[in-house]
């Protein structure tokens, strides 16, 4: 699967933002209010072509995605970008102290992983599925099981977005 995952990205990669500009931006609406992240390391999972990695105002910036021709399409400066599985990251333990997940976790083969991966990199962040894609109380369960607090599921016109503590 991840291979057609990436096949797919891959093929869409330079149409992207064009497709699903204005529909990642107003995610980020609610979730640039979840945290202050300047001072911070933060890595975005699934940065596709950096739409909203590039608006994070951070010291430390990694931005991780199964497409490299999702990244080669959107690398910006100062931004540390890596070809990798959201299921399995090439991190230590509590390497970031922030993470988002916009719109990644309906994509990916294991789901509760992936997760607990996160989990294990940050203590904190955002995760957003697609409504339709992943039930709400689903993917509370897993945040909980990977030993995140929810502390706010805000439902965006098109997404559901966690905020876990």
């Amino acid at each position: 699967m991840i291979s057609r995952i990436r096949r797919y990205y891959n093929a869409i990669s330079r149409g992207y933002d064009s497709l699903y500009a204005n529909e990642q931006f107003n995610k980020w609406h609610f979730i640039r209010k979840m945290f202050n992240t300047r001072g911070k390391r933060v890595i975005d999972i699934g940065c596709g072509t950096s739409l909203l990695t590039r608006l994070i105002d951070a010291d430390f910036i990694v931005a991780i995605d199964v497409s490299e021709k999702m990244i080669l399409c959107g690398r910006q400066p100062g931004i540390h970008y890596v070809v990798a599985n959201a299921e399995k990251l090439p991190f230590k333990n509590n390497s970031f102290d922030v993470f988002f997940s916009v719109t990644v976790l309906q994509d990916v083969i294991h789901k509760e992983k992936s997760v607990k991966e996160w989990r294990r990199i940050a203590p904190k962040g955002v995760i957003s599925v697609m409504k339709g894609s992943l039930d709400a109380k689903k993917v509370s369960k897993m945040a909980k099981d990977a030993g995140f607090k929810i502390k706010e599921v805000v439902s965006e016109e098109k997404d559901f977005i966690f905020h876990v503590t």
